[in-house]
């Protein structure tokens, strides 16, 4: 605080050879107070918005750091063993609603991509951050149009919580557990409208790849169609509806020939 008090106008505007600012350390390494944050966004308000050589902004660093923070115990982040679900403390929360207030309304960080063309929200999904973080960054008035960018493979942030689920990164997770609990809780709160109808480059909709998975519960397929009945009706590249993949997915048949059905339990 001294420092910056020093000559605010110039600290905070100084980045090192990667192109990070105080503004990134802080974020990707949640070692600040949020005063002390609110005291560096004041004296370079646009810092919120600059990018790393990497292309990543503040809230970037902040998101695809959480599960590393995690996994060493940092102070904020727990596994909620009665929930079974990950948790993060107010003060990251209020940190990442700081990040993407951005100085006006026509710019927002949440809509930025970096040089791996992932936005906050695809970082969000792929690091199965804590769910109560998504939730506060989709309270964003940018939340709608961050929820339908794609990378270059037309993957949302909604597909890639699904390939996260799928195909989780075990190993450096608190509890494996918590950690379906919580991106089971990520798709349910991605999927939007607007979001549900988005394919990716093989013509996919999020719900094509539930459907197609042996792992997802059926209440994530039914709060799918739920949040957008017209996705069952959207044919990917093959011509495929979702109902053909269904029909081919093994445990499903399964299912079929032994008279049973998709019920609350994920049967």
């Amino acid at each position: 605080v001294r420092l910056l008090n020093m000559a605010p106008d110039e600290i905070a505007t100084i980045a090192d050879k990667n192109g990070m600012l105080p503004l990134h350390y802080v974020a990707g390494f949640g070692c600040a107070s949020p005063g002390f944050v609110e005291q560096l966004i004041n004296a370079f308000p646009d810092s919120r918005l600059c990018q790393t050589i990497y292309g990543d902004t503040p809230l970037h660093l902040l998101v695809a750091n959480i599960q590393r923070r995690i996994a060493e115990g940092d102070c904020g982040m727990e596994v909620d063993d009665r929930l079974e679900t990950v948790r993060v403390d107010r003060e990251t929360i209020l940190l990442a609603e700081m990040l993407y207030q951005a100085k006006d309304q026509e710019t927002s960080p949440l809509v930025i991509k970096n040089n791996d063309d992932r936005s906050p929200l695809h970082c969000c999904a792929t690091f199965a951050a804590p769910t109560q973080l998504i939730r506060s960054l989709m309270d964003s008035p940018h939340a709608a149009e961050a929820s339908t960018i794609a990378s270059k493979d037309g993957e949302t942030p909604l597909h890639l919580a699904i390939i996260a689920l799928i195909t989780p990164t075990l190993g450096t997770q608190p509890n494996e557990t918590a950690l379906r609990r919580t991106l089971e809780d990520n798709i349910l709160v991605l999927a939007i409208p607007p979001v549900c109808a988005c394919v990716d480059k093989h013509g996919r909709t999020p719900l094509m790849l539930t459907v197609a998975s042996k792992k997802l519960k059926a209440t994530v397929v039914k709060s799918l169609i739920e949040v957008s009945p017209d996705s069952t009706r959207v044919a990917d590249n093959k011509g495929l509806l979702p109902l053909h993949v269904a029909c081919q997915n093994r445990t499903i048949q399964l299912s079929i020939v032994r008279g049973e059905y998709f019920d609350g339990n994920g049967k």
